[in-house]
């Protein structure tokens, strides 16, 4: 549930109270309502007005948008406030109880986060709907990384076990050794396990996962020691494993002379990927001195550090004073270890936590859960999901292509995928390999001693393969709409395995009239290889190398390169006409600004201007500074010193002008057009481009498209399907071999589109996907095609220019309803 900007109201010369505001804005809102002037993407927004009281004008609103009541001094909620919406803010006040009648069937979504809540009322265990469930900040005692990653049913269930069956904390740590390689981490965990380490340790080369226990004045706790491998090419991994509340142990050596780089390159990686996990910075090497480093600089940058220890893990030299920190940071700094935890859930999870098998199929999960005496299987996958929260099991039920009915042990997984990442076979390939690969690569890793090749059987090779192909360390690089791809081998790329140099290239990048570039405090090493996977549809047949990649949408190119002397990133764009570069410029800044938010990486954005060399402006500056009646101003540009810029003119190369002006004004937003995708799921993988048009027709038109990649049989989605063909304005019919033929498709969906067609309620166009017979379709071949100039998407050369052709011939439909609906408005009005 997207939360709105703060709004500061009552400010300037509006002496009206709070209250005298929300009522005005509750009025208004509830005309448009019965005007049917208001869409759920609205907001009835009441933050921020120091309301003490819940409006009582409020009740019986029953709106299927969101009400925001947050920012405000609210001790109780009234018990009908489960009336008022599907989603409800009520963050940021003082609420130390919910009420029961907040739990309905019709709740969607709940923020109730920073607040002073104590306990939950069980009536939220009825609100089946419930998606989003917003409760950081509340003294609850329900793990963070739970709360932040799992799903409301999830968090749910953890929150009445545990409060139903008190008395035992969770007594449960996670410990990350970070670092350079050969800086002695392995030796480390060692001397911490009171084992006598080797001064010929072998080389981690994936991650050695490891427990060991801490004796703590409340109790022994139970840690497994996640020990790194330290070579570059894995370090794009760690990011999956870097978790939050977890404590970190970074270890630095002085004898490369890098240890001030490395210490701000891990330190920056933790502070995203951990938020604010507390580390101990370990000096290792310092037998007989105490080396150097700016502890005041990094303690500055980073808060989070607890303490700097200097060992020498060989040795034992700073052991004692490291154990000891550890033991104080985990009584002092770890809240999540000492949690309650559901008593007959601990013995479940000790067991899973411990297994020796490489993964035990479901059904042996299930035989667990009901020994130790939970039958529920709600619950037992509830508990699935936690343990994989908890870092102590991996468990994948919430995606269809991984879930596979397992539950996973750590090593195992990351064994096999560092096996792939590590393979020279598959460096020899340029990172590419099938299934039929992997007894090979499992050999050769088997010889470096990553892992058993046994432990991996043939039926687990594809999973391993989809399951780094989740991770977005690779992707299935198929045929693109071809018919009987389906049916072939998938073929997988591996970008960390691709060349490592820039291969010559024709265009000239140095002339793009379109250049950004990023600029990172650190930038991570899996940034650009997860670029690579989730762009890989515009790639196809373009140049792809480790630190760079070729996008192409039409006849506009794109060159992604990361700068391997500084942490910059820098995007050429040329070719086409003004709007196909526009498109690929906002295909390549979602997928950027969407892998930023996961990884929790803010940059600076500055755009070249035009016509001057190497000078850059803010693009952020450039979107604050324009105003419709002065488009040139001075404003200040990279490097240094200032120029009369073009506002509009900068940023008509990123957004046209409308989309820009709904952004400065959201009242100016026409009604947004929905579009409902009929197609069939065998032609999923020819469908990422189209996937990547509607994205950008939904940021610059106002598009909400709506296909379900879940759809997995008619029946089993019925319902939704049926709501969705009654919200929509267009019917986009894919038409393929697969989908002309099959009979829900037609007798539900066409069915009900043409009923809506012939009312004048809706549109409805078809994408002709490969030679199939929708053109001589006594009615499908009637209805209007998009790209009617190509046979098919899959004959079209190169297939871009067929999808960029669906976009144009898209744009005007999208005009016809939107000017349709705004004209049914105003005659409400």
């Amino acid at each position: 549930m997207e939360q709105p900007p703060d709004i500061q109201v009552g400010e300037g010369t509006d002496t009206r109270t709070g209250a005298e505001i929300a009522e005005e804005r509750i009025a208004d809102f509830k005309r448009r309502m019965n005007a049917q002037l208001v869409g759920t993407f609205e907001i009835l927004d009441l933050q921020g007005l120091s309301l003490e009281t819940v409006p009582e004008s409020l009740r019986g609103l029953r709106y299927q948008g969101i009400v925001h009541l947050g920012r405000n001094q609210l001790d109780e909620l009234p018990e009908w406030i489960g009336e008022v919406a599907q989603n409800l803010i009520v963050s940021s006040n003082n609420l130390k109880v919910l009420p029961n009648g907040i739990g309905t069937i019709s709740l969607q979504g709940l923020a109730a986060h920073n607040n002073a809540l104590e306990s939950l009322p069980k009536s939220l265990l009825d609100s089946s709907n419930l998606h989003t469930l917003l409760l950081q900040g509340n003294p609850l005692g329900i793990p963070a990384g739970i709360l932040a990653s799992r799903s409301p049913a999830e968090i749910l269930a953890y929150y009445f076990e545990s409060r139903g069956e008190k008395g035992r904390p969770l007594l449960e740590l996670k410990l990350l050794l970070v670092g350079r390689g050969k800086a002695g981490k392995t030796t480390l965990v060692k001397q911490l396990a009171k084992e006598r380490p080797s001064a010929r340790e072998s080389e981690t080369h994936s991650i050695a996962i490891r427990e060991l226990g801490l004796r703590c004045p409340r109790g022994s706790v139970r840690t497994r020691a996640w020990d790194f491998g330290g070579q570059e090419i894995l370090h794009s991994t760690h990011q999956f494993f870097l978790t939050e509340r977890s404590l970190y142990l970074l270890v630095l050596e002085p004898r490369t002379g890098l240890a001030q780089r490395d210490a701000e390159y891990w330190l920056k990686l933790i502070e995203t990927q951990g938020g604010g996990s507390p580390v101990i910075v370990v000096m290792n090497h310092s037998h007989g001195r105490r080396w150097p480093i700016d502890q005041v600089k990094l303690r500055r940058l980073f808060p989070f550090i607890v303490d700097f220890i200097w060992t020498d893990a060989l040795h034992g030299d700073g052991i004692d004073a490291l154990r000891n920190t550890i033991l104080q940071t985990v009584e002092e700094r770890m809240p999540d270890v000492w949690l309650p935890f559901p008593v007959r859930w601990r013995a479940i999870k000790d067991r899973v936590a411990g297994m020796d098998e490489n993964f035990l199929t479901y059904d042996d999960y299930v035989k667990i859960c009901v020994e130790y005496g939970e039958d529920d299987p709600d619950k037992q996958a509830d508990l699935a999901g936690i343990l994989h929260a908890l870092g102590l099991a991996l468990y994948f039920g919430n995606d269809p292509r991984l879930h596979d009915h397992r539950v996973l042990n750590p090593s195992w997984v990351t064994g096999g995928v560092y096996a792939v990442i590590r393979s020279e076979s598959v460096r020899e390939k340029d990172g590419q390999l099938t299934a039929a690969d992997m007894p090979r690569v499992l050999r050769e890793a088997q010889k470096q001693k990553v892992v058993k090749a046994k432990d991996y059987p043939p039926e687990t090779h594809p999973f391993i393969l989809e399951l780094m192909r989740a991770f977005q360390l690779c992707f299935a690089h198929e045929p693109e709409g071809e018919p009987g791809g389906a049916d072939r081998p998938v073929r997988y790329l591996v970008p960390e395995l691709l060349p490592e140099f820039e291969p010559e290239m024709v265009e000239a990048w140095d002339q793009a009239p379109v250049r950004l570039r990023y600029t990172y405090e650190v930038l991570p090493p899996g940034l650009l290889p997860r670029f690579i996977v989730r762009t890989h549809p515009l790639s196809e047949d373009a140049p792809h190398w480790r630190h760079g990649v070729v996008l192409r949408h039409g006849d506009a190119s794109a060159l992604i390169r990361a700068e391997s002397d500084r942490p910059q990133l820098e995007v050429f764009v040329l070719g086409g006409d003004e709007d196909t570069r526009r498109v690929l410029v906002t295909m390549v800044r979602r997928e950027l600004e969407a892998l930023h938010g996961e990884m929790k990486m803010a940059p600076v954005e500055t755009l070249e201007l035009t016509g001057e060399g190497d000078r850059w402006i803010s693009v952020k500056s450039l979107r604050e500074m324009e105003e419709a009646s002065e488009p040139t101003k001075r404003m200040p540009i990279l490097p240094e010193g200032t120029a009369e810029v073009n506002i509009p003119l900068e940023l008509d190369k990123l957004d046209p002008p409308e989309s820009r002006a709904i952004d400065r004004d959201p009242t100016v937003a026409p009604a947004p057009v929905r579009v409902f995708v009929s197609y069939a799921h065998a032609d999923e993988r020819a469908l990422k481009r189209l996937d990547a048009i509607l994205g950008v027709l939904e940021q610059q038109h106002g598009l909400v498209a709506w296909r379900d990649e879940r759809l997995i049989s008619g029946d089993e989605w019925d319902e939704e399907i049926r709501r969705r063909l009654e919200e929509m304005d267009i019917f986009l019919f894919i038409a393929s071999q697969r989908s002309i033929v099959s009979s829900y498709i037609r007798d539900t969906e066409i069915q009900r589109a043409q009923e809506r067609r012939e009312k004048g309620e809706v549109e409805i166009v078809t994408v002709k996907l490969e030679a199939c017979a929708v053109d001589e379709d006594s009615y499908l071949g009637k209805l209007q095609r998009l790209a009617r100039g190509f046979p098919s998407i899959a004959k079209a050369t190169p297939r871009s220019e067929g999808w960029e052709q669906v976009r144009k011939d898209l744009l005007p439909v999208i005009k016809r309803v939107s000017e349709r609906k705004k004209a049914a408005g105003e005659r409400q009005a």
